[in-house]
């Protein structure tokens, strides 16, 4: 049931980013528009995609049977096709969805980094009540990296706060709400930045909406050079 269910929730996100950029590419009225929304919907499937191929790996990830595939990642590429795979979502809900660029390289599991940062924008989008939404990175201690999603909307409760990312927890804004979700989405982020060599939190000193962090192990960073160029 757990399977199904974060099954579900995962993919849930690019599908429907996939039918959003279908949508505009039927609404477009000249090539280049087309040919954009088009291209969204390949990599909302590529997306989707790469998920199915790890659903398997989700039950080995609550068993602690997951085996990373580490590999340099540029990160700039990373939140790129992140932001693209969310930027329908954001559309349609009115929320502005932004990037700070960065010339990092990290050596970690891209396949998970993909999920695990996908969650956190996804509720950003579904959940936070706020207008805008931006993710970043920046260098750590000892070179480690962390990862940042940030928005400007009502925040987390400090009684719910300590809940947050145990399984099945739904805030209750959204159970009032009545929107679709399994609670699953948060715990996964967190085993995967365990699974990574990191951690994964709520920082309570954002005061303006909230703000979440996904960490990277020390040493996570790489310099060009020893994997890919900036």
């Amino acid at each position: 049931t757990r399977f199904i269910a974060a099954a579900s929730h995962d993919l849930g996100q690019p599908l429907q980013a996939a039918s959003l950029y279908f949508d505009q590419n039927q609404r477009a009225r000249d090539a280049a528009s087309r040919a954009y929304a088009a291209d969204g919907v390949r990599q909302a499937f590529a997306a989707a995609e790469q998920l199915l191929g790890h659903m398997l790996g989700h039950l080995r990830l609550e068993a602690d049977a997951v085996d990373p595939q580490f590999a340099p990642i540029k990160v700039a590429r990373l939140m790129d096709e992140l932001v693209r795979q969310h930027a329908p979502a954001a559309q349609a809900a009115g929320i502005e969805l932004r990037w700070v660029t960065s010339a990092l390289v990290v050596h970690s599991d891209r396949v998970l980094l993909v999920r695990a940062l996908g969650n956190l924008l996804g509720n950003a989008i579904a959940h936070s009540g706020g207008r805008k939404v931006l993710l970043g990175c920046r260098r750590a201690g000892e070179a480690g990296a962390q990862f940042w999603v940030i928005d400007n909307g009502s925040g987390v409760p400090a009684s719910e706060q300590a809940e947050l990312f145990s399984d099945y927890f739904r805030g209750e804004a959204s159970r009032l709400a009545a929107r679709p979700g399994f609670g699953l989405g948060l715990p996964s982020v967190k085993r995967i930045a365990l699974l990574l060599g990191g951690d994964a939190f709520l920082d309570p000193r954002w005061r303006r909406g909230a703000a979440f962090c996904f960490g990277l192990a020390p040493g996570a960073v790489v310099t060009p050079g020893k994997g890919e160029k900036r």
